[in-house]
């Protein structure tokens, strides 16, 4: 299993990460014409006011990643009132890091 780690400011306020797990309903990935679903993810504090997000998907939906997407785009989908969240990252530049990544490290 490999993990693809985001992290984005929740908001000027503290907020801790109990309540941003709470409020995930769904993490979907997206890359050229294939939807991901994350299986799992955690939530974890970085400062007051950054909140880091992991999720793993299963090896082989990792390594179609790093294969076959250049632009990948993570989406939240979060329990009312909130709406959904996103952001969008490319790893045409960086794919040969991540393959090495993939072969050389284990998730703890």
């Amino acid at each position: 299993v490999h993990s693809l780690i985001a992290s984005r400011a929740i908001s000027r306020h503290q907020v801790t990460p109990p309540k941003v797990r709470e409020a995930i309903a769904r993490i979907n990935v997206q890359g050229f014409k294939k939807t991901w679903l994350a299986d799992s993810f955690e939530v974890s504090a970085d400062g007051p006011t950054l909140s880091v997000l992991t999720f793993i998907l299963p090896t082989e939906q990792s390594i179609a990643l790093m294969k076959e997407v250049n632009k990948l785009e993570v989406i939240l989908d979060l329990h009312k009132p909130y709406g959904p969240m996103s952001f969008t990252t490319f790893v045409q530049t960086s794919r040969r890091n991540l393959a090495s990544a993939a072969r050389n490290c284990t998730l703890q």
